[in-house]
């Protein structure tokens, strides 16, 4: 048995067929939305790494410096970074640390400014996520996840006059390994003392000051002895102990030398322009992760000696 088919029916229902398989059923139909698009039920999520040192809220930085623009400053240390950009900020404004909150800027002022990778600035809004005010500024010091360093600084100073010089010297040692810091920092300054003997300074001068010692009248003004008077031919109110005055018992002719004359001793060299000191500290901070909490220990010594000169101790005696 044959069957004739003629091409042009064929291709008919070729057609046909595919129209048909096309078309979805009627209530498909109906859950397309007009408008020809259609809705995902399927989530898209995006993950990504937190970038090292962000804030806890991603708070954007409105300044932000990197490491050269930090070098720029000159600073020896981050205390000194903090003073530099107070400008900025402010005044003293609240550190943060690889985006977390510390104890103070006690805890990393001492660090070197080469241990810092970027310094970010924040809005002001962004002290509200810590508690503080919104208007006080927020610094984020993120700093190297590894870093190593010691450092020393030491200066001298010298008076054009003469007579004074001054000494500084420190040592630091900086180790950072991802969360964990230590820094240890010692620091040495002194000055010597300045006399008014080593400046052109007038020598001060009393009718009742003598390092030996000056005798007078009971009454101010009045006459010690009118026998010294008698002769010294004049009203003695006044007159120096006599050399060795203090182990013999001098007589009265003894004091007709100075009579009358004043004192002719140079205080000066008991007298300081700049008086003398010495100051050594020695501190250190350690940082670690503790149960997921950022526990900081700091240890500080400090001692100073100062010393001045005021003068001859004086006494009246009756």
């Amino acid at each position: 048995m044959s069957v004739a088919i003629r091409p042009g029916a064929f291709l008919l229902a070729i057609a046909g067929a595919t129209l048909a398989k096309a078309q979805p059923a009627p209530a498909e139909a109906a859950a397309v939305p007009q408008s020809g698009t259609v809705e995902l039920a399927t989530d898209i999520v995006v993950t990504a790494p937190r970038i090292r040192g962000e804030t806890r809220d991603g708070t954007a930085p409105e300044i932000s410096l990197d490491a050269d623009e930090i070098a720029s400053y000159g600073a020896s240390d981050i205390g000194e970074l903090l003073g530099a950009l107070a400008q900025q900020t402010g005044g003293q404004p609240i550190i943060l640390v690889n985006g977390k909150p510390v104890s103070g800027p006690g805890d990393i002022v001492k660090y070197p400014p080469e241990a810092i990778e970027r310094v970010d600035i924040l809005p002001p809004e962004a002290a509200l996520a810590y508690g503080y005010r919104p208007d006080q500024r927020v610094m984020n010091i993120v700093l190297r996840k590894q870093f190593g360093a010691i450092t020393t600084e030491g200066q001298g100073g010298l008076a054009t006059g003469g007579g004074r010089r001054s000494r500084q010297a420190s040592l630091n040692y900086t180790k950072i390994d991802h969360d964990r810091r230590f820094n240890v920092d010692i620091g040495y300054a002194s000055e010597d003392l300045l006399r008014e003997s080593e400046r052109d300074i007038t020598p001060i001068r009393g009718d009742l000051f003598d390092p030996v010692g000056v005798v007078t009248g009971l009454v101010p003004g009045s006459e010690i002895d009118p026998a010294l008077s008698l002769l010294a031919g004049q009203p003695v109110t006044s007159a120096l102990l006599p050399p060795g005055a203090a182990s013999v018992p001098p007589a009265l002719a003894d004091f007709l030398a100075t009579a009358n004359q004043p004192p002719a001793s140079d205080i000066t060299p008991y007298r300081s322009l700049a008086g003398a000191s010495e100051r050594f500290a020695i501190g250190g901070t350690f940082s670690r992760p503790v149960a997921g909490i950022a526990a900081t220990l700091t240890l500080r010594y400090e001692a100073s000696r100062g010393e001045s000169l005021l003068g001859l101790a004086p006494a009246r005696l009756r």
